[in-house]
């Protein structure tokens, strides 16, 4: 099975995320065109469902970086609903980049459809996102992380995991993964908000993961720069030019 075959939409490359500019906010927890530079839909699926139907309200916050849509998946679903869930990420994901908004791919899909799941995804993508929920195993989130470490080619892809407790914030540092609490956890002071740069200088364990973070920096200073020049939508990682790519 080929994303041709069923016309999923291939990721351009050139538009994909390589850090997460905070704040980093879930779709849902903020005002229509208010800017935000990280967006992600780590939340129940009609809460974002709409922007099928409108895909620009994305683009009113004027993002520098988006998660996929993560259309939900569960044990016992027909493939045929994974598949149009799959089509619809990569379809708005795509249109995303063509508006210049740099792309996260979404892994969180449940085991017994892994083969489905990068569908679109050109080999040698660098930039990975899952989510954990309380009471999963964290091996399903090393399966992911090992399914992103093959298909990109590298030992040390970009890998953000969203969500999960202490347990998992403690097992992403100790693996050098971005770890983004859930947004309830912020707001009722649990936890502090993602902050790249405190992230980065964290004490412990960070196997693997200098090159990444290094490129993570380094794109967020420029997006940064860019932001404070130009319009947001103008960025794009380094060292890749710009592709001239059709509005839809």
């Amino acid at each position: 099975m080929t994303a041709e075959e069923w016309g999923i939409p291939t990721l351009h490359p050139a538009r994909q995320a390589w850090g997460l500019p905070g704040p980093v906010r879930k779709w849902g927890s903020f005002k229509r065109g208010e800017r935000v530079p990280t967006v992600h839909f780590y939340t129940d699926d009609y809460k974002f469902t709409r922007l099928w139907h409108d895909s620009s309200r994305l683009v009113e916050s004027l993002p520098l970086i988006a998660v996929e849509p993560n259309f939900s998946t569960y044990a016992g679903m027909s493939r045929a609903e994974v598949l149009w869930g799959i089509y619809r990420k990569r379809e708005l994901a795509r249109f995303w980049q063509d508006s210049g908004i740099a792309i996260l791919v979404d892994l969180n899909v449940d085991p017994a459809f892994r083969d489905l799941s990068l569908l679109g995804v050109p080999e040698g993508w660098n930039a990975y996102a899952t989510r954990i929920h309380r009471g999963v195993p964290f091996e399903v989130v090393e399966a992911d992380h090992a399914q992103a470490v093959e298909h990109s080619g590298r030992p040390d892809p970009f890998f953000a995991v969203f969500g999960g407790g202490h347990s998992a914030r403690v097992a992403c540092r100790d693996r050098g993964w971005p770890w983004i609490p859930e947004h309830r956890q912020v707001v009722e002071g649990r936890v502090e908000a993602w902050d790249e740069a405190a992230q980065a200088a964290a004490p412990g364990p960070r196997a693997g993961a200098p090159r990444a973070e290094a490129a993570g920096r380094q794109v967020t200073v420029m997006l940064q720069q860019q932001q404070s020049q130009h319009h947001p939508l103008d960025c794009h990682p380094p060292n890749v030019e710009p592709p001239s790519l059709p509005r839809r």
